[in-house]
């Protein structure tokens, strides 16, 4: 009897340290879920702020604004911590738009997005 008491303990025991390792397993699977679902927003937002300067633009702008746009890509191409690649353009660049003269110069203004949801490409028509 003495024996069957403690081969219970024993068992019991072990049932305790399943449920404890289980119960581990569990909330760090869930934790792991709550800082993946973090870093996702926090990268949407990223985002949103990446392309928040190019699309506060009209479909027509000025020369300065083109001379503006591509100093901005310029300035994301220069930097090492930038949260996409720099997108590229086409249509236009600083030194045509450099003269003053072309600064008032009309311009039919379009950009797209790449895979990830940030502008990937920005182009410029001369009107």
């Amino acid at each position: 009897m003495d024996n069957a008491s403690k081969a219970l303990i024993m068992a019991g025991g072990m049932l305790i340290a399943i449920l404890i390792i289980s119960l581990s397993v569990y909330m760090l699977t869930t934790a792991r879920g709550v800082a993946d679902a973090s870093e996702r927003r926090i990268t949407a937002s990223q985002i949103e702020s990446f392309n928040r300067f190019f699309i506060s633009y009209p479909d027509e702008i000025t020369g300065l604004d083109v001379y503006n746009i591509i100093g901005k890509i310029e300035d994301i191409e220069n930097d090492v911590s930038a949260v996409s690649i720099a997108p590229t353009y086409s249509g236009a660049t600083k030194a045509q738009v450099t003269l003053t003269e072309n600064f008032k110069d009309k311009y039919a203004y379009s950009y797209s997005y790449g895979s990830n949801g940030a502008i990937a490409s920005v182009s410029f028509t001369k009107k």
